[in-house]
């Protein structure tokens, strides 16, 4: 999934295709996510959880989405990490 950031617009960004001299890192973002009778989260659950605090931090964008899932009995866990980023 990658939405391209345009102008106000905050989103994920596939920074293959940006130079690492247009962005600055604004932060690190977290989320982390439970969810019991074997029922599991996805990116599309996290992602609103990574913006708002990405947000917060000043980021215009997030990238280095990195995923880890763990179950416990019956509780499936999903932790979601990213790097907040702004444009020079």
């Amino acid at each position: 999934m990658t939405q391209w950031v345009s102008g106000q617009v905050f989103g994920v960004v596939d920074h293959r295709h940006s130079t690492p001299s247009t962005m600055r890192m604004a932060g690190r973002a977290l989320a982390r996510m439970e969810k019991t009778h074997f029922i599991g989260s996805g990116l599309e659950d996290a992602l609103p959880e990574l913006k708002g605090p990405a947000r917060l931090s000043g980021a215009e964008a997030i990238i280095e989405i990195q995923e880890q899932r763990s179950q416990v009995g019956e509780t499936k866990i999903y932790h979601v990490t990213a790097v907040g980023i702004r444009y020079r």
